[in-house]
């Protein structure tokens, strides 16, 4: 934290998806953000900064380059309910500075609910899109996935 409404954060994110021909996309970065809204059960907040990315895809044909600089802009948004459980949401844009034209976009989405004798049960909603892959492999990817879970 850089003050109480400021903060400085660091970025990684690995990520591989059958459905965009992507064996290995590993994001290293870092980012400036602020909190638009601060609250004790929830907050709101923007971030922006660069990330270095390098990528393996499983087609070689018309490929993006393998090793990319982004930019990145997004928006954070937690809720806590501590007697029921917990919302996330993240919403992120990579728009390309090495390879121009290119932007990403990616989104989190999870619900936590808290259930008894310290289990509970999670949802999440993901989305990642890609302006410009391989030509063989999808722009898009959605998914969604459910699990049980126990906390100590």
């Amino acid at each position: 934290f850089l003050n109480r409404n400021s903060f400085l954060g660091s970025y990684s994110d690995w990520l591989h998806s059958s459905q965009q021909d992507l064996t290995l996309r590993t994001t290293l970065g870092g980012a400036y953000g602020r909190y638009l809204k601060r609250t004790t059960n929830s907050n709101l907040a923007w971030f922006g900064g660069a990330v270095y990315i390098h990528e393996s895809f499983d087609t070689a044909a018309g490929q993006p380059s393998d090793q990319n600089m982004e930019a990145v802009a997004g928006l954070q948004y937690n809720y806590v309910r501590f007697n029921f459980g917990e919302f996330s949401s993240q919403l992120q844009v990579f728009p390309g500075l090495t390879d121009a034209g290119r932007v990403r976009l990616t989104t989190n989405n999870s619900l936590t609910i808290k259930l008894r004798n310290n289990f509970h049960l999670a949802f999440t909603l993901w989305d990642n899109f890609d302006s410009e892959p391989p030509p063989t492999a999808k722009r898009n990817e959605l998914g969604i996935s459910s699990g049980v879970g126990w906390s100590f």
